[in-house]
């Protein structure tokens, strides 16, 4: 059956090469059909780097669904002046057991950052898809891309300063892959134009890329 999409392994390695060569270290691949298919389903592959800006979608209200297949995932949960009120590592094991996914409901400001070095998340919200609605950004945090973003992202993972080790580092993934930044230690936000270059080591040898 041609409408028939398969999840697998080597559908994750394709977008998250497609995400090494984007400058935002992430990469959807959608599973609807277009803006205005409800709900959308799609992968959302995270690379160490990443920063998503904290937002909610409120207007129009639409809740949302995460479900880590691949990695450690932070979610981080806020109230209207900027303020932690809860933090969910997805895809870690706790005493209740791994934490596999969670559901959101509408205008809850958040944000979803990498703990590895790589993550793969399944997510489903309603459609249709209005870039001119779709999120409400919060006003108490740095925009993507802003010289801000990397030392706040830092801050939310419990990072440490420039200079130091990556963050969102952790080997736990279990998948023998680990990313180098070469020549620079951002935790996230981007990274400096002079030190785009990753070198991504897996089990079977090297291989080069531009991020």
């Amino acid at each position: 059956m041609d409408d028939v999409k398969l999840i697998t392994s080597g559908l994750f390695d394709e977008v998250a090469d497609q995400a090494a060569t984007s400058p935002r270290r992430r990469m959807n691949r959608n599973f609807h059909e277009s803006a205005g298919d409800n709900p959308h389903r799609f992968l959302n592959v995270l690379l160490c780097g990443t920063y998503i800006r904290p937002h909610r979608h409120s207007a129009p209200p639409k809740s949302e669904t995460f479900v880590v297949l691949e990695g450690v995932a932070e979610v981080i949960l806020f109230d209207d002046e900027g303020s932690i009120t809860a933090r969910h590592s997805l895809g870690a094991e706790t005493p209740e057991g791994r934490i596999w996914g969670i559901d959101l409901p509408p205008g809850l400001w958040h944000t979803v950052l990498p703990r590895t070095d790589r993550v793969v998340c399944f997510e489903v919200k309603p459609g249709p898809w209005n870039p001119a609605n779709d999120k409400e950004f919060a006003p108490w945090a740095p925009a993507e891309g802003s010289p801000e973003a990397a030392e706040y992202c830092r801050k939310l993972l419990g990072g440490r300063r420039a200079g130091q080790a990556i963050a969102c580092g952790d080997r736990s993934s279990g998948r023998g892959q680990r990313e180098l930044l070469v020549g620079q230690t951002s935790v996230c936000g981007g990274l400096e134009p002079s030190v785009r270059t990753i070198v991504k080591a897996e089990t079977g040898g090297l291989k080069s890329a531009a991020g």
